[in-house]
Parts: C-alpha cells; sequence; structure tokens
C-alpha cells in the first residue's frame, strides 16, 4: 500500500474510531464481548456483501476485528492493543493467510493526547509517520503526515474558537494545495 492509499485509510480509521466511542461505551455497560456486523452495498453495479465480527473486553475496548466475504471466507483481521488509559497502542493487521500486512503504532503524551502513529508495511519498514501537534488547551492544531522519507504528504490544521470548538479543518495535500476545507459556526 502507498503512503497515498494510507492516507485514505487512516481517515476512515481514526472516523471509525471516533464514531465507535460511544458504541464501546454502550458495549462495556452491556457487557457485550462480541458484534457481528453484516452490510451489503453495491459497487460497480455488483452486490457485495461482508461479514465483520468485533470481540471486546471488559472494558469495551476492541481487542479482535475480523472481515469475511459473505460465504464466511476471512479477507482480513485486526488485533488491538492498549495502554492503561484505554488508547489504542497497536493495530495489526493479517491477509485470509495470517501474514502481517501492516501495523499502526501509537505514541500518547501524559495527558493522553496522540502525539505519533508509525504505520509498517508487511516487512516492517516505516511506510508512513503523522505526527500531532496541540495548543496549550490540549487542541490539536495540526497534523503531518510524512514518508519513510521525511516527505510532508498530508497535512490538516485546526483552529478553534475560546471555548475549544472546533471553527475550521483544513486539508492540503503534497504540494500544499486545499483538498478538504470545512467551518463550524456556533451560536452561543
Amino acid at each position: 500500500m502507498n503512503a497515498r492509499a494510507f492516507v485514505v485509510l487512516f481517515t476512515f480509521i481514526c472516523t471509525s474510531l471516533l464514531a465507535n466511542a460511544q458504541s464501546e461505551r454502550q458495549i462495556a455497560r452491556r457487557h457485550i464481548r462480541s458484534v457481528v456486523t453484516r452490510t451489503t452495498e453495491i459497487r460497480k453495479g455488483e452486490r457485495v456483501s461482508r461479514i465483520v465480527f468485533s470481540q471486546y473486553n471488559r472494558k469495551g475496548w476492541l481487542l479482535y476485528k475480523s472481515e469475511r466475504s459473505a460465504d464466511s471466507t476471512l479477507i482480513e483481521s485486526e488485533e488491538y492493543s492498549y495502554n492503561r488509559k484505554g488508547d489504542p497502542l497497536t493495530i495489526l493487521r493479517r491477509n485470509a493467510d495470517g501474514q502481517i500486512t501492516a501495523e499502526e503504532r501509537n505514541e500518547y503524551d501524559k495527558w493522553g493526547n496522540l502525539i505519533t502513529l508509525t504505520r509498517l508495511d508487511s516487512r516492517q519498514q516505516v511506510e508512513s509517520v503523522m505526527k500531532c501537534h496541540y495548543d496549550d488547551l490540549r487542541n490539536r492544531i495540526e497534523e503531518v503526515t510524512t514518508t519513510a522519507k521525511g516527505e510532508v504528504i498530508r497535512r490538516v490544521v485546526m483552529a478553534y474558537d475560546a471555548r475549544g470548538m472546533l471553527l475550521r479543518r483544513t486539508v492540503y495535500n503534497e504540494r500544499n494545495e486545499v483538498t478538504y476545507d470545512k467551518t463550524n459556526t456556533y451560536t452561543y
């Protein structure tokens, strides 16, 4: 997987992790140990069905996830590990043969803010690194993703109001061109 594909995948993963935050609390409260999700979507005019099996611990933290085709053939799996605060430390991805296809390693500051996400390929070589920067109020103000050689491939800049509410999120590509720009307006 090249660095640009990683950026798309990482964005999806971050969105998924944020979307699952409330679900994981609900899973812990209800003592749910596993979830099976079946999805069907239309891709290029064809129906594609997937089954995702997710296993959780008592705290509601995702431990293992596998994606299977409609006939239950394993496509890929993910294993998760966490620190004591519940922040994901590693995500290990394997293909259907059990071979490691990718690994993500996360580092956090003393407040639990993600400061570095390192993506490794199947040979355990660094593919890309994302560094996060925060303001004095611990708002994430910048994410910079680089290749293993240090070339910037994506930069995200965020701005907040005095209450810490996100005002603007702008994404720049490797040529420093805006590829996404979102603004929020709040009424107090």
